[in-house]
């Protein structure tokens, strides 16, 4: 079972990796939900760690409806991130009604083929979860981060399970949201055919909670 930890700092994704994390998702900003790190931290931690790193492609705070100009300069974030050999990039668009902007995604699919891709926890503000999971699919996404339309994962249990059972072996379901060491175990238990889990750790908090919260988490999953 994979820990992606969530790292806003090329400092934590070192420590995230020397305690058994899987996978980086590294964005800055954390605390307004997360925003695209500069191109040169991008190749710092390139060169930093070992473990894949998926970079987070969101221009700014805020909601997911974006115009033009943003969705052009987030095409240009991700061309960045092929070029410089990152493993994948997290993004999401929506429409005012809470519907996926197809033509954003298309757009940055398009430019990020090879890359693995995650559609982001702008998924829990769509309404209709079962149509946009297929429509995911159809468009080759290889995961959904995702707390189940709840304020957290552990809260979104029953939605994380119908949306496993849609999803089959066909996308991953990633449950994300507020997950530590101390609910780990519920989540896994309630969701045994779970294979990624996504988490921060604690990060805004001091680097030896950090460290001591990860080794904690892969304790829970290896056993």
């Amino acid at each position: 079972m994979k820990l992606e930890i969530c790292c806003p700092s090329i400092s934590s994704a070192i420590i995230a990796e020397q305690c058994g994390a899987d996978r980086i998702e590294f964005c800055i900003n954390l605390a307004e939900g997360g925003t695209t790190p500069t191109f040169d931290e991008i190749v710092k931690i390139k060169k930093a760690i070992k473990i894949p790193i998926h970079v987070l492609i969101r221009i700014r705070a805020g909601n997911f409806y974006y115009t033009e100009f943003e969705i052009n300069e987030m095409a240009h974030q991700i061309e960045f991130c092929k070029q410089n050999k990152i493993d994948g990039v997290v993004i999401g668009a929506l429409n005012s009604d809470h519907t996926i902007d197809a033509t954003a995604i298309k757009k940055w699919l398009k430019i990020a083929d090879g890359l693995d891709i995650t559609f982001h926890k702008a998924f829990d503000e769509i309404e209709n979860k079962a149509i946009a999971l297929n429509q995911l699919i159809n468009l080759n996404f290889n995961r959904i981060l995702t707390s189940g339309h709840k304020g957290t994962a552990l809260q979104g249990i029953e939605s994380l399970k119908q949306l496993q059972k849609i999803a089959t072996d066909k996308i991953i379901i990633m449950p994300g949201g507020s997950i530590r060491s101390s609910n780990l175990l519920d989540l896994k238990s309630a969701l045994p055919i779970v294979t990624e889990f996504h988490s921060a750790a604690a990060v805004l908090q001091n680097e030896a909670l950090f460290a001591a919260e990860i080794t904690a988490m892969k304790s829970v999953l290896n056993n």
